[in-house]
């Protein structure tokens, strides 16, 4: 995914509407003066005529997520997570008990038997959802940027789980929840360590975006035929950031330098071997 040409992806001319005030405008998202304006340019510019009719086909081919689907999701990791935490708390009381009718025992082995329960109990966790957060936490805070992402392969269209398999030729498109206005910027980490920008596609820092649910950002990526486990990760400032400042200190975490106030989510894909 890092070696697009992204030379041939606009033919738009200087005096043409960017690419973010033609998202806006195909998302009715503009004032009407200006929206009438963006219309007379696009009827008389065959390049920003082919542009819109490339947002009206990607629009098309993702359509709107199902917010009942979405729930219904949000309830059953909800659920699992509830019951991980039972779990949990049994495994450690009745651990606790064992140790109280067992007095003669070295405080080294208590320490190790300790750590391997731990071990073991960790191991069989379910995998859940989380956000691989700036400090690497990996903890979800409620009311935070979400990112989601669409896959279309042969006509059909569904919204990835994390770790789900993907395989080369699949495309990818990104909708977000921001709770904020703020700067963003959608990249992948492939199992190199090497980053590579989603969106804006091929650009080399972040773009401004509103607050909102379900926003579909525009264009859409399509895999190669690399494979192993890769990182998607949303990337939410408050302030303009380069694709430079991004680094993956670990597995799953994303960090910006310099990016106080920076927040991010991520996602967990697996490319099948060709």
């Amino acid at each position: 995914m890092s070696n697009l040409d992204y030379s041939k992806l606009s033919g738009k001319n200087p005096d043409c509407p960017s690419e973010l005030l033609l998202d806006r405008f195909h998302g009715g998202e503009l004032p009407s003066a200006e929206s009438a304006a963006v219309e007379r340019h696009s009827a008389q510019c065959p390049a920003c005529t082919a542009r819109l009719a490339l947002r009206q086909r990607g629009a098309a081919a993702f359509p709107a997520l199902r917010l009942d689907e979405v729930a219904d999701k949000c309830v059953r990791l909800d659920a699992q997570r509830r019951v991980c935490r039972t779990y949990r708390s049994s495994v450690w009381q009745r651990f606790a008990e064992r140790l109280s009718a067992t007095r003669r025992v070295h405080l080294s082995w208590i320490a190790a038997a300790a750590t391997a329960a731990a071990a073991i109990f960790v191991a069989l966790l379910p995998q859940l959802r989380h956000d691989g957060g700036i400090d690497g936490t990996g903890i979800h805070m409620k009311g935070g940027p979400r990112l989601h992402v669409v896959r279309e392969r042969s006509g059909a269209v569904a919204e990835l789980a994390d770790g789900e398999l993907v395989r080369a030729g699949d495309r990818l498109q990104f909708r977000v929840d921001l709770p904020a206005d703020a700067e963003v910027m959608v990249v992948g980490v492939e199992s190199s360590g090497a980053i590579y920008p989603c969106y804006p596609l091929g650009a080399s820092g972040s773009t401004a975006a509103r607050a909102g649910a379900g926003i579909a950002l525009a264009g859409a990526v399509e895999l190669d035929d690399s494979a192993g486990d890769e990182y998607l990760h949303l990337v939410v400032c408050p302030r303009h950031f380069a694709l430079h400042n991004l680094s993956a200190p670990a597995r799953g975490a994303m960090a910006v330098a310099g990016g106080d106030g920076c927040r991010s989510d991520s996602i967990h894909i697996v490319k099948e071997v060709p």
